[in-house]
This record gives C-alpha cells, structure tokens and sequence, in this order.
C-alpha cells in the first residue's frame, strides 16, 4: 500500500532474457483496453517498437538500461489510476545480486522501484527449448528479490504484494484459448524444473498470488490478437484498491489518520463510489480548525510554528485551502523583508530604490507605499524560489516607471534583477546535477556560460555540472557504440573496433569502449558456457576441456593494446568457470589416480552355472579375486537373488583386471578362472557420477561396482 514519489501505482516485471518483457510492454500500448500512454517518453520508446510489432517483426531485447514508462489506467469498473511499469533488461534479472559498476545505478533503481511496487510480473516463457544457464540465474535471483522484500515486510508471514507468474509466448501451446488452459499452465509449469521450483519458491514467499497465460501477439499471423494482455494489471488494481478501501474503513476512529490516508490517493478514487464526499467532509471539518488557527497568528515567526505543528495536515488539504495558508505566509513574510543575495541582501538593494525614488523629483508623483508592497512581493517569491514570477514583476515595474527612472535608479533595478536571475540560474543548475534522467547536454552548456557572464562563483557546482556533462556524453556514446555493434558476434565487434576506435570514437573513449566490449565478451562467454552439459562420458568431458580452453583463447585474443583493453569476466562468470574448473580437476584426478571403490557385487543369472554352483545359501563359501586382491566370504555384507556383496575399500583405474572365483566345498572347491574385465574412462566416469559399473565375466556370472 505504498506510492511512490511520482504518486503513481507502481508495477514490476521479472524475467531472464527472451521471455517476452518488452514484447508484452509493446504490446499494452498497442492493443490494451484499459492502458494508454501518459508522456512523451513513454510513447517515444514504445511506439519504433510497436510499428515493428505491426509489420510482422519483433522488438529488440532491452540492453543495459531501465526504462520507466508511465501509462494511465481507466477500465469499467470505476478504477481510474497512473502507473509505472519497468522495461529492464534481463540480464540484470539474472543477475540481479551482484555488482557491475557499468550498471549499478540502473540496478539499484531497479530495486528502489521493486521495493515500492504494488504488483510483480514473473515472466515464465512457454517454450520447447530453454537457454538453461539464463533460467537458472533467474531462479537463483529470486531468493534475492524475496530476500529483498522480506526486510521491507519483516513483520508478515507472506509479503502481501500481488503477484502474478505469466507463462508467456502461450499462443504455441496446444491448449491455447482452450476451457481447460489455467490447469494445462500448471501443468506445464511443474513438467519443468527450473520453473516448478521457482513457482514453488513464490508460492511458499507471496500470499496473492495469480498465474496467467498469456500471448502478446496471439496466434493470428497477419494481425494481432493478444491474449490476457490486461488480466495481471486488471488484478494488481483490483487487490490495490481493495486495500485501500480495508485501509479506509481500518481508520474510520480516527478521521485525522484516515483524511492523512485518503489525500494521498484521492486522485486515484475520487471518481469510484462515495470516496469524493468522504474526502470533502473530512477535508471541511480539518480545514476550518487549521484556518481558524490561521487567522490569528500575526507574524512569521508563530506562522512557522504553526507549519511545523500542521505540516501533515496542511498537505493534506485541497489546493484552494493550501493556497490560502500560502498567501497568509507571503502577507507575513512582506513584514519581515530580510535576503541575503550572495553579498548584497535584495532587502538592502530595495530599501535603497525607495529612497532614491523618495528623493528625486519628478513630474509624476511616485507611490512610495505601493513600490515597497512590490519588492517585498518580489522578495517573498524570491525565498519561495518563483524567481520567474519575480523577474516578471520586475519587468513589470521596469515597463510602468521607465520615463520616471533616471541612470541610478535603473542601474539598482538591474542589479536586482541581475541577483535573481543569479538564484534562477543556481537553482536550475542544482535541479540538473540531482536529476538522473536529466540528458540535455546543450542546457548545461548554457548554464555553465552563464556562469561565467553572471559572475557566479561556484567552483564546486562548476565542477558538477562539467562531472553531468562528461556522464551524460559517457553514456549517449555508449548507447551509440552499443547499438553499433549490437548486431556483430563478439569476434566482428573485436575487429571493428580494432579497425575503427580510434577515427570513430577518439583515445577519449577508450573506457567506454571496454565497457562495451566487456558486456559483449560476458554475454559470449555465458552462450559458449550453455554448451557445457552434464558430464556422463568422456566425450562430454573433453568437450568441457575444449569449452574451457576456448574461453581461455577468446579472452587473450581479444586484448586490444592500442586501447588498452583485456576482457574481464564479471563476477557472475568468473563464479561459472571456476566451478566448471572444479568439475574438471575432479575428473582429471579420477582419470588420472583413479576412484576408489567401496561397494562390489558379484552375481549369477541362474544356479545352474558351471563350474560354481552358487547360491545364497551357500554364499558363505564364496571367495572372489581381482588381481591381487581377495574378496572373503567371511568379509562378505549379505546376498540375495544370486548376488553377493562386498564392502571394502579398492582403487581402479583405467586398466585390464584379471578375475577368479572360487566355491570352498569340504571336498573339493569349485574354481572359475580365466576371466577378465577392463575398466575404461566412460567407466570411472559412471562411477564419479554414482552410477553402477556391470562387467560380464563369462558364463552368465557378472561383476557390479558401486562408488
């Protein structure tokens, strides 16, 4: 139940990469019933893609950045609000827990935003195949955004944020539009490990929780039909406002509490049933003690104690009752007309136009009263930081007593215009160094000239806004070197800009380039480390050895000393390829010294064999050897179904062993000799892994071995 500083409803969406974020984004701006676009911005990034969509093609994925649109809501329920959803690229999803200082600020707001929502989109894409790794990074992930939430809601069972898993790309499965589908998308979901056991984990950690189907596109290849597009955002505004209206209803004892509730979401539910009123009521019944208390307070001073006393109030009242304490605290401030201007205070500066007015002589008669009541209006908003309305006012007084002035009295009205257009220019240049998504390199030229021209000194600030600057062109540069060679393998970008860096780009951007040519090389060498399967044979262990060496080569052939460039693995893949190193150093050392084995069986498919006639009864006269070493039945750990055990410690390698068992018979032994086995790698490979190793001896007698 939380807004954020925008004062809209905020909506998360969590995927790997590929499983449909931007697409369903797009999407929603084309063809959702309830959703339109609510700036520019949002529109200026949505619609190249959504004209791609409508072509027939696909927007590319989101690369490196976050992008908060804002969309406005209205369906025909009454629910009318303004909402955020993220674009983000999955990578960051993947990987959310750790740290990259290219990407940090975005990640972080990533979180600030997750922190703040009011419903998550888990993206679960329905596909045949899986880029496996990428799906395993984001299960691992969510135990960091559970974590994550987990210290926000520390005092609840569940965190009560909605939720919704949405099986994406659905218009492929059979059962698509089909009656039966939420139960055919369960289905699905637990048929796939990866997702049942991060469905699992949102279950166990999200009380309201909903999963959902959906199609971005829909199945029609020449137009579109989306499918369930609004359904998640549909249930995200339902929940929310049904929180709204408990919350409500909670404060209805204590009316300050639950006007303080209501003002903050009144734009969001004063069209929906008898909320309006509701607010008016309680809005009438606070403002007239605030303004009755208002109206007896006669200076600055008791006005500032009263603020402070009735600040939380104050906002919560309408926009008429505000303006009214505002004007209140503007008549009071004219009587106390005291601002420093850097040196010279403006009070200083109007006091001496008075006089100089007072003093001189003219043909028309000036308004001393009515010029004072002016300038401190100027003042007031001055400390209110108005300084547009000021400098108008002051145009204003300049065009009314232009044939009155002479050269003094002009010079000590542009002196005070020149001090607010100082505390104009301060104020936008501090507005520019604090925004994050300020990228209007051009103002900052403007500002940092006039700087200069005005005379402001401010080495710090100067220093700031140079620091905005080089920011801002690091990363318009980066997004167009990027988007240069967003379409190269990783080889052709090497090349490119072993060719081009320097005629392109300048010695200059030589971090930058890394920067890119790092998330290249990352992203490389997460695809060649999906290569990687699970280690069953020896074919797939010399491939993991192939694999690794060729990560090796790749990273030293991709140095560029012209720019001083190596590729560095980030975290996330420097963890990979060590525990791929570990594997197979592990194998290395098994193919290399051997596996110990703890376990050995020797059996027979029928009674009948010759020369032993070994059963379990007389399994206590059985002795097995394998080169050197002997087997006794008295060392023996039990039989059954014509299979006697062993368990004593013996190393084998890759190597022939020779075998021979004998039955001890008071009068004569029975001996089966001449038999052999050989163990080879795949063998000691089965047997790392904890599978079984059978050797056929001969004569249906087999022997079994177990790590």
């Amino acid at each position: 139940m939380k807004k954020n500083i925008k004062g809209t409803i905020n909506f998360v969406l969590v995927g790997a990469k590929a499983t449909g974020k931007t697409v369903y984004l797009t999407s929603l701006y084309l063809n959702s019933k309830y959703i339109t676009s609510e700036d520019n911005n949002t529109t200026k990034y949505l619609k190249p893609m959504a004209d791609m969509l409508e072509k027939g093609g696909f927007p590319s994925a989101t690369v490196g950045n976050l992008h908060e649109l804002m969309f406005n809501y209205q369906d025909d329920k009454g629910y009318s609000a303004s909402i955020q959803i993220d674009d983000i690229d999955g990578h960051f999803i993947e990987t959310l827990s750790s740290e990259d200082k290219y990407t940090q600020d975005e990640r972080n707001k990533f979180l600030k935003n997750l922190e703040l929502s009011e419903g998550i989109i888990f993206f679960f894409p329905y596909q045949e195949q899986f880029q496996g790794e990428s799906i395993k990074e984001f299960n691992f992930e969510i135990d960091t955004i559970v974590s994550r939430l987990k210290k926000i809601y520390d005092k609840e069972r569940k965190i009560p944020i909605p939720t919704v898993i949405a099986v994406s790309k659905w218009d492929s499965h059979p059962n698509y539009k089909s009656d039966n589908e939420i139960e055919k998308t369960i289905e699905y979901i637990n048929s796939v490990k990866f997702l049942k056991k991060a469905k699992e984990k949102i279950e166990s950690n999200f009380c309201n929780l909903e999963i959902i189907p959906l199609s971005a596109r829909g199945s029609n290849k020449n137009g579109f039909e989306p499918h369930n597009i609004d359904k998640p955002i549909e249930f995200f505004i339902e929940k929310t406002y049904i929180e709204w209206f408990k919350k409500i209803e909670e404060l209805k004892s204590n009316r300050e509490e639950q006007l303080l509730f209501i003002s903050t979401i009144y734009c969001d539910i004063k069209s929906y049933k008898n909320y309006d009123s509701l607010y008016k009521e309680l809005e009438k019944e606070f403002s007239s003690k605030i303004l009755k208390e208002l109206k007896g307070i006669d200076n600055i001073e008791e006005y500032k104690r009263f603020e402070f006393k009735n600040k939380k109030i104050i906002k919560s009242l309408s926009e008429e009752n505000q303006n009214i304490i505002i004007e209140k605290k503007k008549t009071l401030s004219k009587k106390k007309r005291v601002k420093k201007f850097s040196l010279v205070t403006l009070s200083t500066l109007v006091a001496g136009v008075a006089t100089f007015i007072f003093l001189v002589s003219n043909s028309k008669s000036l308004l001393l009263k009515s010029e004072l009541e002016l300038f401190s209006d100027i003042t007031v908003k001055y400390e209110t930081n108005n300084y547009q309305e000021a400098l108008d006012d002051i145009k204003k007084y300049q065009d009314t007593y232009r044939d009155t002035l002479d050269i003094e009295h002009k010079n000590r009205v542009v002196e005070i215009k020149s001090l607010i257009e100082k505390g104009k220019i301060i104020a936008r240049a501090k507005s520019i160094i604090n925004d994050k998504n300020f990228n209007d390199i051009d103002e900052i030229d403007t500002i940092y000239t006039s700087f200069s021209t005005m005379g402001i000194d401010s080495p710090k600030m100067s220093k700031a806004l140079i620091v905005k600057k080089d920011h801002i062109e690091i990363e318009n540069n980066y997004n167009r070197f990027q988007k240069k060679l967003d379409s190269k393998i990783f080889e052709d970008s090497i090349a490119y800009v072993e060719r081009e860096w320097r005629k392109e780009y300048g010695e200059q951007n030589e971090i930058l380039i890394g920067r890119v040519l790092d998330k290249k090389f990352n992203y490389e060498i997460e695809k060649i480390l999906k290569k990687i399967s699970l280690i069953f044979d020896f074919d797939e262990y010399n491939n993991l050895l192939n694999i690794l060496e060729k990560i090796k080569l790749l990273q030293k052939n991709s140095e560029l000393s012209q720019i001083g460039y190596k590729p560095s693995l980030n975290i996330k893949n420097q963890k990979r390829i060590n525990k791929k190193i570990k594997i197979r150093d592990n194998y290395q050392r098994i193919l290399t010294s051997g596996i110990v084995i703890k376990n050995v069986i020797f059996g027979t498919k029928t009674i009948d064999n010759e020369p032993l006639g070994f059963e379990c009864k007389s399994a206590k006269e059985i002795i097995l050897k394998i080169d050197t070493m002997d087997y006794n039945y008295k060392d023996s750990i039990g039989c059954k179904d014509l299979r006697i055990s062993w368990t004593l410690i013996k190393v084998f390698k890759v190597a022939d062993y020779s075998v021979k068992v004998i039955e001890e018979d008071i009068a004569n032994d029975d001996v089966y000799s001449g038999a052999s086995f050989s163990f080879s790698k795949n063998d000691l490979i089965k047997l790392f892994n904890n599978k079984t190793v059978k050797k056929d001896i001969g004569n249906d007698y087999f022997i079994e071995f177990k790590k």
